[in-house]
């Protein structure tokens, strides 16, 4: 059923691309978190209501896994409302390639810009008015995946979801914690042991989010990560082993969990905020990062280990892409600092 979840949540893949569009969008921080929320409602309201017509439909027994929607019309026989239904989902199927492809290249292009990727990414053509090479590499790519299980796929695909989901909520932490630069006067104190207890003790009593509070929100966010997967990690052995130290440790894993959850909350928030602010931060980025990693967990070790490979590869082309840029940057900058004094020298 765990499984099944995370699998479903694939209904929800795609609501990202909208973020892509806050470069060319109006008031892109009133208006983007409004378009996601408005997306989110029309899709879950739609959901909703085809799941409860079709559970009215067709006892749930009989509901064919493989085409749910068509075989429920096929039931009542009425075959001419079963085409349209197929060939909308064939068309449901090519919209959902077109959203995966809207915001690749407008993310490559950024990171290309900023040197954090090839610079041939950067490169938009005038009758186009998109990076073609993004598009036609990551195209032969995507058909590659042709040869894999249909079920394999979307577990992939919903564990980069909610690992990409994870990490938007660490950043909402983070964004709320961070050091407040707006009103910083006077020395800034150093990090050390003694000053990580003092601020973990007085807590709120601090009136300004300062450098050491920040620490704090980022190491024990980050012990609340480690805590989660290991709490997902006993839970998914003490289902296959049913040993008495994988409940132990999924019960110690999560009170500690919950201890680092207070020791952020006490922490004083930055002043400076978005206008669209995430309400009782950080219970609901917390829950967040804990239901994401718990539904990861339950999907195949085969899939994990895949999209763990994917992701060596993807960081060190990235991690590549950003030294050779630097080091050609410091390369251009060493030479024209030498030429620079060797016309000095000579004026």
């Amino acid at each position: 059923m765990l499984r099944g979840v995370a699998i479903c949540f694939f209904g929800f893949v795609g609501f990202d691309c909208i973020t892509s569009t806050a470069g060319e969008a109006i008031n892109p921080t009133h208006n983007i978190p409004m378009a996601i929320f408005a997306t989110m409602l029309i899709v879950f309201c739609t959901y909703f209501l085809m799941s409860t017509i079709l559970t009215l439909m067709v006892p749930y027994y009989l509901i064919n896994p493989i085409t749910p929607l068509t075989s429920a019309f096929q039931y009542h026989k009425m075959y001419h409302v079963q085409t349209c239904v197929t060939v909308g989902s064939v068309l449901a199927l090519s919209a959902s390639l077109l959203n995966s492809m809207f915001p690749l290249q407008r993310i490559l292009r950024a990171m290309a810009q900023n040197g954090f990727m090839l610079k041939g990414y950067a490169s938009v053509k005038g009758w186009t008015k998109s990076t073609m090479l993004a598009t036609f590499l990551f195209t032969i790519i995507a058909a590659g995946t042709l040869v894999l299980h249909f079920e394999f796929l979307i577990q992939l695909s919903v564990m980069g979801v909610l690992l990409d989901y994870t990490i938007v909520a660490f950043g909402v932490v983070l964004l709320h914690y961070k050091k407040d630069r707006k009103f910083v006067d006077g020395p800034v104190e150093e990090i050390s042991f003694k000053a990580v207890m003092r601020q973990i003790c007085s807590g709120r009593h601090s009136k300004k989010a300062n450098i050491v509070s920040d620490y704090i929100a980022r190491l024990f966010l980050i012990i609340f990560v480690v805590f989660s997967g290991l709490f997902c990690l006993a839970f998914k052995c003490f289902t296959i082993i049913n040993q008495l130290w994988a409940i132990v440790l999924a019960s110690c894993s999560a009170v500690l969990s919950i201890v680092c959850i207070i020791i952020i909350g006490i922490q004083p928030k930055s002043s400076v905020l978005s206008p669209f602010e995430t309400p009782l931060v950080p219970l609901i980025p917390c829950i967040s990062i804990w239901v994401n990693i718990f539904l990861v967990s339950t999907l195949s070790w085969l899939c994990l280990a895949v999209y763990l490979t994917w992701m060596i590869v993807g960081y060190a082309v990235y991690f590549g892409v950003i030294t050779a840029d630097f080091l050609g940057k410091r390369l251009i900058r060493n030479m024209a600092k030498q030429m620079i004094d060797s016309f000095k020298f000579l004026v």
